[in-house]
């Protein structure tokens, strides 16, 4: 054999060599493929271990929803909140035998500063026999909220919500919200937007029942 002919058979095992090994490459590849299909890779693991906590989270939020339902003739949900002018700490279910008339509002909301004057007028009109609460609901400070009282002439309760959970269990989207609670502390109605003194006073006497 001379040694063109040699050079030509080395030649042509390299290329045989080489084309095995790329079948070979691409058999490992394809297994490692299937097995991360099958039993997942280290990300796939991990994005799938996150979207089971999500979905958990989302699950124990459902049940704590359900626990907490926010519905007509059901207990109103009870807070402690700082009352900004006395400096006392306000609990809902220490006005249990007082009609109560809890309102959600902001400073920079138009409705809600419409609607305070109805409010005080009803505050005034029944005097101690009712209790009407306004919560802020958008983390404003101490000295805002005062303020935005001063300014309106409000006497009655301006309550601060710091983290805004009060807000939130009362289901508070937008604002203004206003929610009648009987002597037993059961929601007996909700007002989503501006009301007028004539809407209060309506529900007061048909929902609430009469005032001595």
């Amino acid at each position: 054999m001379n040694y063109k002919s040699l050079a030509v058979l080395c030649v042509g095992l390299i290329f045989v060599l080489a084309a095995v090994t790329t079948v070979l490459a691409w058999k490992v590849f394809d297994v490692n493929i299937q097995m991360e299909i099958s039993f997942g890779s280290p990300s796939n693991q991990a994005a799938t271990t996150a979207i089971s906590n999500i979905q958990q989270s989302g699950s124990d939020d459902s049940i704590n929803q359900s626990e907490n339902i926010l519905g007509i003739g059901l207990p109103a949900p009870n807070f402690s909140l700082l009352d900004v002018n006395t400096r006392e700490n306000i609990m809902l279910s220490d006005l249990e035998g007082i009609p109560v008339i809890i309102n959600f509002w902001t400073s920079w909301c138009g409705p809600c500063k419409s609607e305070m004057p109805s409010l005080q007028s009803i505050q005034n009109k029944y005097g101690d026999c009712i209790a009407i609460i306004g919560i802020n609901g958008d983390r404003e400070s101490m000295e805002q909220i005062q303020y935005f009282a001063k300014d309106l002439g409000i006497t009655f309760k301006l309550l601060q919500d710091p983290d805004n959970s009060v807000t939130k269990s009362y289901q508070i989207w937008g604002f203004p919200g206003t929610f009648f609670i009987d002597r037993e502390g059961r929601l007996v109605k909700k007002f989503m937007g501006e009301i007028s003194i004539e809407d209060i006073d309506k529900n007061i006497v048909a929902i609430l029942g009469d005032i001595d």
